[in-house]
């Protein structure tokens, strides 16, 4: 905790929250000595009054400057903790035990309503690792994941499922727009350079989307958001290939409406 600095804001914070609760005690202490100070006079009262302010200035404000300051690091430090155990080190995603767990959150808040899970795979890129090391495939890693955040809205939830697949869950969507979220994404990753200069060819992904029109769970999602990115592998990659179902059975993939091949 101790490795935990504030910044200049929270610095502030805990000086504001220590004059305050000074300026209360203060107000505490002439209060309890407000009888013993109106039968006073003269020099007396005014060293009387001269005590009831200056103890609490000189005892309390550091004692409270000390505790809100510790509080305050404390806080810090169970969200450097949150967010260490909730986050993918190397991209800043949710990892995939957090990715769940807030999916779930959002299923049991979306009662009937359609949601869609987007499965997406960067192709070949256990070829990227061993043709150009592993530091560029970090860097690749990092840079569709950026790709991929720059597509997606505040209440959709994104995470790093694993390796080179991503997870992203779209609540209170529809197929069509399922389809045309991923098929933005799919585009943006491909026609983005990303600065590797290693790579001659872009850097594409292919990308299973389940939608389901009747509360699902999280595994009758993926596991059918898996199956199209199966198919989508299969049929040449950087694609895109959807299938809707009630949230329970598997639902079928059509080429005519659930496919889209860059």
């Amino acid at each position: 905790m101790d490795d935990i600095q504030l910044s200049r804001a929270d610095h502030a914070n805990v000086v504001w929250r220590t004059l305050a609760v000074t300026a209360l005690l203060i107000v505490l202490v002439l209060g309890m000595d407000y009888s013993n100070l109106v039968q006073l006079s003269g020099g007396m009262y005014w060293t009387s009054m001269r005590n009831d302010f200056v103890i609490p200035l000189v005892v309390g404000f550091p004692a409270f400057y000390y505790v809100f300051r510790r509080f305050r690091q404390l806080a810090l430090a169970r969200i450097k903790l949150e967010t260490l155990a909730n986050c993918d080190g190397l991209t800043g995603a949710l990892n995939r035990r957090a990715f769940q767990e807030a999916v779930n959150v959002e299923l049991k808040d979306s009662h009937s309503a359609a949601c869609a899970m987007l499965i997406m795979d960067i192709d070949h890129f256990k070829s990227v690792n061993d043709r150009f090391g592993h530091d560029t495939g970090d860097q690749a890693l990092i840079a569709v994941t950026r790709a991929i955040s720059e597509s997606i809205q505040d209440d959709d939830v994104f995470g790093r499922l694993g390796g080179e697949e991503f997870g992203l869950f779209l609540p209170r969507t529809t197929f069509a727009l399922a389809k045309l979220k991923a098929e933005h994404i799919r585009a943006a990753v491909e026609a983005n350079p990303f600065g590797l200069r290693h790579l001659k060819s872009p850097i594409t992904v292919s990308i299973g989307i389940a939608v389901a029109t009747d509360m699902p769970s999280f595994t009758s999602l993926y596991k059918e958001a898996d199956s199209c990115l199966y198919a989508a592998k299969k049929g040449g990659r950087n694609c895109v290939v959807a299938s809707s179902f009630d949230g329970q059975n598997h639902g079928t993939t059509s080429p005519l409406d659930s496919q889209s091949v860059a």
